[in-house]
């Protein structure tokens, strides 16, 4: 141990004779650091990091297909299909429909503001098992009204449990709070505002009946054991038979894409991408400090020389240079990680 401090001390004091190559080498391996760390601390978030919901690989997203003599592609689902492919499949637990994100206008607990608004089915909470952080989820037969995310209950009703149960106001309507979802609740998964209210969704008579009116979007969850592309196959079956059924659906099908997959969107391959700059920027700086202790170890050639003539060994001027490389290292590891710490901040700042 006695050895160790003194090879630390002897570290810090060559540094301090250096203090120009010291800070450089600092400086090259910190910046390399902090954007390897940065971006790797993007990309688990956003890539690695399991969906906020129970059992997240079994959730599912529907999209029905279409071709046409211009090409082809999927999109978004019409109230009937959505009906009869929740009657017809076996595959699925459940299934839910989901408008897309709206807007409205709050007028009550203060200044009016426009919030980001979805209209779902009463089930749609129960399909991703999500529990409310007060109050309840929506149910079945619920009209009129809301649920908060948690971040408007905090910003517009100083989180008060008394808002449950009172009225407010969007749109020039009333709605009654029934609950309050936690932060951690995101839905849409997809990368977008974040939405503020949950309102029942009540599609027009029009949207009701009409099949080729693709307005809506379906998640489900799958059967335990059931594969998204076995699921798929059933899926087809019953779009087969209503194509036969309703000729309007021709050149339609129906793909199964797991949740996961439908919230990273096109941002996979870019992140990626990313983070492989990232790992060339952090082997880049590896090689431009190796290239400053080469050239340092070049002048240092009569205190090594001396050294051995007053007896000390090999190893031991070894494990001294290692020392001075672990300093380094150790106080370029903690620079990068509070600049990149720093930087993510600041990131957060500027686009809140």
């Amino acid at each position: 141990m006695d050895t160790l401090l003194h090879d630390l001390r002897y570290a810090g004091r060559s540094m301090l004779r250096t203090p120009g190559f010291s800070l450089a080498t600092v400086l090259v391996l910190s910046f390399g650091i902090a954007a390897t760390t940065a971006t790797f601390a993007m990309v688990n978030t956003v890539l690695l990091r399991p969906l906020p919901f129970n059992e997240p690989d079994r959730l599912v997203q529907l999209f029905e297909t279409y071709t046409v003599p211009g090409g082809s592609g999927r999109g978004s689902v019409s109230v009937p299909n959505y009906r009869d492919w929740r009657e017809q499949t076996t595959s699925f637990e459940d299934l839910a429909l989901a408008s897309f994100t709206a807007s409205a206008n709050l007028q009550s607990g203060g200044e009016p503001e426009r919030l980001a608004a979805l209209s779902v089915g009463t089930n749609l909470f129960d399909v991703l098992q999500a529990r409310p952080l007060q109050g309840r989820a929506l149910a079945e037969g619920d009209e009129n009204v809301v649920v908060l995310s948690e971040a408007l209950w905090q910003r517009r009703f100083a989180g008060e449990a008394a808002v449950l149960g009172s009225s407010i106001t969007l749109d020039g309507a009333l709605y009654v709070v029934i609950g309050v979802m936690p932060a951690s609740f995101r839905f849409p998964v997809e990368a977008g505002p974040a939405v503020d209210v949950w309102l029942p969704l009540q599609p027009g008579e029009r949207q009701a009946q009409n099949r080729n009116s693709h307005a809506f979007r379906v998640v489900g969850r799958l059967k335990p054991g059931v594969s998204p592309e076995a699921a798929q196959t059933e899926l087809r079956q019953v779009v087969a038979r209503l194509v036969e059924q309703f000729p309007s659906l021709e050149g339609r099908s129906a793909v199964v894409v797991p949740l996961r997959t439908v919230s990273l969107g096109s941002v996979r391959t870019p992140l990626l991408a990313l983070l492989g700059a990232a790992a060339l920027l952090l082997l880049v700086a590896c090689a431009n400090a190796a290239n400053l202790l080469l050239a340092r170890a070049t002048v240092r050639n009569r205190e090594v020389t001396i050294r051995a003539a007053l007896g000390a060994t090999r190893a031991r001027l070894v494990r001294q240079f290692l020392m001075e490389s672990a300093v380094l290292t150790v106080l370029a590891a903690v620079s990068g990680v509070m600049l990149a710490w720093w930087g993510s901040e600041a990131a957060t700042a500027a686009t809140s």
